[in-house]
């Protein structure tokens, strides 16, 4: 009687699945794209930085205190309430980010992101959102990754690249923020009688400030099986991409699948760089880990 494979213990099963080898060019590729949306989206927000941070704008910093968590802090608490600051701070994070994007000292960099993403969030959290709170948290995930060993001003200057794969293990963490994110909407979703009886994107379709972002057929969204038929779809894939993005036989299928839902979206919907994100998002399961080390998934 032959004996099965031996039972491994916690702690293999945890450096397996955290300490496995990625593909070292993907996380190189994920620091740039996350950069380059995060310069567009400070873009956007330096248009109208007075109006949303300075003393005489929408929301004065002591009116910005009292609707927040007291245990959450920005910088501008320390320093002068002026448009000067908040210009210098901006500067300042617009800096992080090129050198961010070109792989200069990557890791200070990321940190040098998450902290003025975090500055200004908490600074008036009223015109911030979810999206938002995912781009904060790639950027403290990514403080964890090695991202300077490929494309970056690093190897320019050793002119070579460094390894192919290695332990990235803040990509893990990137990983189960992407599934959390799906699961957390499916049931948040659930919770609505109309994404349950199936009439939920009527409604959407009907936001015409959110909705119709490019050209749509009228057609789908004024048939009742359709509008059913596109939410419990919507529905089911967001309740099955938590556990088909771990699987290893199902895990490219299902990352092209999501790609292509975020992709849809993002043409249908007026959601800034929500889908951008979570494209990017999506790479940490590209990059990784090697298909050759046991435990590392749910496959």
């Amino acid at each position: 009687m032959t004996e099965g494979p031996p039972r491994r213990s916690l702690g293999t099963v945890w450096n397996d699945f955290f300490y496995a080898s990625f593909d070292l060019r993907w996380a190189a590729v994920i620091r740039i794209a996350f950069a380059s949306l995060v310069l567009v989206n400070l873009a956007i927000l330096g248009l109208d930085l007075g109006l949303w941070f300075g003393p005489d704008g929408v929301m004065p910093l002591d009116a910005s205190r009292t609707i927040i968590d007291p245990s959450s802090h920005t910088i501008f608490e320390l320093l002068p309430d002026t448009n000067t600051t908040v210009r210098v701070c901006f500067v300042l994070a617009v800096l992080h980010a090129s050198a961010l994007l070109v792989g200069w000292y990557p890791r200070v960099q990321t940190f040098g992101v998450f902290f003025w993403l975090l500055a200004f969030q908490n600074r008036h959290m009223m015109i911030f959102d979810g999206e938002d709170q995912l781009f904060r948290l790639v950027a403290f995930f990514l403080v964890f990754v090695p991202t300077h060993e490929h494309f970056s001003v690093h190897t320019l200057l050793r002119r070579a690249s460094g390894p192919v794969t290695g332990p990235a293990w803040g990509l893990r963490f990137v990983q189960i923020q992407v599934t959390l994110v799906y699961f957390a909407t499916a049931v948040a979703k659930l919770k609505g009688v109309e994404w349950r009886d199936g009439t939920a994107l009527y409604y959407v379709s009907r936001l015409d400030d959110a909705f119709g972002r490019f050209p749509l057929p009228h057609a789908p969204f004024e048939s009742l099986a359709a509008i059913r038929m596109l939410t419990w779809s919507t529905l089911a894939l967001e309740l099955a991409l938590p556990v088909a993005l771990w699987l290893r036989p199902t895990r490219l299928i299902a990352v092209a699948v999501a790609a292509g839902f975020h992709i849809g979206l993002d043409y249908t919907m007026n959601l800034f760089l929500f889908h951008p994100l979570m494209l990017v998002c999506l790479l940490a399961f590209v990059a990784g880990p090697s298909p050759s080390r046991r435990g590392d998934d749910l496959g």
